[in-house]
This record gives structure tokens, sequence and C-alpha cells, in this order.
């Protein structure tokens, strides 16, 4: 039996969507390799980048929310961000 107050979310079938978290993706890749090339040792670079990737995912939630279930509510979750950053230096 069918509830008829059933509502369906409409999933987008194009994937622009992705475009969002794709280039959050890509804009780690370029920072990982820029905290890398421009730390003096290897330990000091993965301490950051462990900083950065929780940062990161932030922001990848975020992209995947704004994609999907809308912008304000991607906003709200980057509002997380500097608590995230003042809890972790």
């Amino acid at each position: 039996m069918v509830s008829e107050n059933l509502v369906l979310i409409e999933h987008p079938t194009s994937p622009l969507p992705l475009l969002a978290p794709i280039v959050a993706g890509a804009v780690f890749v370029g920072i990982a390799r820029y905290v890398r090339a421009h730390s003096k040792t290897s330990r000091e670079a993965v301490r950051r980048l462990m900083l950065y990737g929780l940062l990161w995912l932030i922001v990848y939630d975020a992209a995947f929310v704004g994609s999907y279930a809308g912008w304000l509510e991607a906003v709200l979750l980057v509002l997380l961000f500097p608590l995230a950053y003042f809890s972790c230096s």
C-alpha cells in the first residue's frame, strides 16, 4: 500500500552536479603537492596534510550537499570550517 503523501526526491541525471566535488578533489591534490614541496620534512608535511584533509572533508561534503540538497545547506556546513580549523591548530 503506497501512501498518497509520499514525496519522491528526484536525483539529477546529468553528471554536472558532480562537478563541484571533482573540483574540490582536484584542489586538494594541488594543495597536497604544494604542501609537500614546501615542507622541510615529510613529518611536517603529513601533519599539515592531516589538518588540511579534515578541512577538505568539510568542503567536499558541502560540495555534495550543495549539488544534491541545496546551497543554503552547503553554506551551513561550510560554517563548520573555522570551528574545525581552530580545534586542530
